[in-house]
């Protein structure tokens, strides 16, 4: 990124947190520590390495993938083939940051339940990296369901949301 491309985004986190916050303090949740995705890219070189050491990467059309096939999961693509992470590697990352950093019992993934492949496959990968059992037990995806408009599903992306 450019500098003035890295200003701009750094400025849309500052934005984005400072509105968060203001939805958590009317909640009264509060946060020990934030750490955003972009906190683990510069990690995906070592994550597809471990990864190769531990012998469960392949190669598939010159992207690496993990099978779990056996798990009834499919593959799982870890690399593309020009080199770029994926949102599991980048994961893997965070699950294995979030056991060196805070020894967790309990680590919940709130997310849509779209992701609920993803998250079957991330538990699987961790499985078998040979993740202590305590934090694989700990981990637990909670899926929800999306809300639908009268006019279908909500999009921010095609601005199709509610408007208070």
């Amino acid at each position: 990124m450019t500098g003035e491309m890295t200003r701009i985004w750094k400025k849309f986190i500052d934005l984005s947190l400072k509105e968060f916050n203001r939805i958590y303090d009317y909640l009264n949740v509060h946060f020990e520590s934030y750490r955003g995705e972009s906190a683990y890219s510069k990690d995906m070189k070592n994550i597809i390495k471990l990864l190769d050491e531990k012998g469960i990467t392949q190669v598939s059309e010159g992207a690496k993938v993990i099978d779990l096939e056996n798990e009834g999961l499919g593959f799982a693509l870890v690399e593309k083939s020009n080199g770029s992470s994926m949102y599991i590697t980048r994961d893997i990352a965070t699950f294995l940051y979030r056991i060196k950093t805070y020894d967790f019992t309990k680590a919940l993934y709130v997310v849509a339940s779209e992701q609920i492949l993803h998250f079957k496959q991330l538990f699987a990968i961790m499985k078998k990296l040979g993740v202590d059992k305590k934090y694989l037990d700990g981990a637990k995806h909670i899926p929800y369901g999306m809300v639908s408009l009268p006019t279908g599903k909500m999009s921010t992306r095609l601005r199709k949301c509610c408007k208070s």
